[in-house]
């Protein structure tokens, strides 16, 4: 059997497992195409993962759900956890002499996060001064920040102030409302 007939019987064992689905020879075109571009024995591999962990009550799975398997997304919340608890950790395990300890420790999303809070003594120092709960929310705060505006390329790039959105017909229509409203209310 070719990967290309093995994933049309896969996809089609997922179809079949999936509870009041039918895969239309369209959807299955649009799975085809989509899916096709990562290699059909790399989503063989996938599929395979899916029929092995499915569940019967599990909805049938979007090209994103199996293009997942085989290309994982980074979570900006996890790495933002990982970058405060490795500072946290170079901390304690470093101290503040030893900063080119701790960025070996860190790494370097962590370590644009302690330049952010005014290097790694300054780091330090606020340790010891904040509650660790907060002082380890404000890291994770910034390295979610950071590494979201990293991944969008726009890292050295200074924050700007947004332009206002332009109003449209709803405010103006809410406006009227309550103007209505108002005016019953005094008659």
């Amino acid at each position: 059997m070719t990967p290309e007939q093995e994933f049309i019987t896969k996809l089609t064992a997922v179809a079949d497992m999936t509870p009041n689905f039918e895969m239309s020879k369209e959807l299955f075109r649009v799975y085809d195409e989509h899916l096709s571009r990562l290699g059909y024995e790399n989503v063989n591999r996938a599929l395979d993962e899916i029929i092995a962990n499915k569940n019967s009550r599990d909805p049938f799975p979007s090209v994103r759900e199996i293009r997942e398997k085989l290309e994982p997304s980074i979570n900006p919340d996890h790495e933002a956890v990982e970058v405060a608890g490795r500072i946290w950790e170079a901390i304690g395990r470093c101290g503040w002499p030893n900063p080119d300890a701790a960025r070996a420790t860190i790494g370097e999303l962590g370590w644009h996060v302690v330049q952010r809070q005014g290097g790694w003594s300054n780091v330090c120092l606020e340790s010891s001064e904040t509650s660790p709960g907060v002082f380890k929310a404000q890291l994770r705060e910034l390295a979610k920040a950071t590494y979201t505006r990293a991944s969008q390329g726009r890292l050295s790039v200074s924050p700007a102030i947004p332009s206002p959105k332009q109003s449209g017909g709803l405010e103006q229509i809410g406006d009227s409302l309550k103007k209505i409203i108002s005016s019953r209310k005094a008659q």
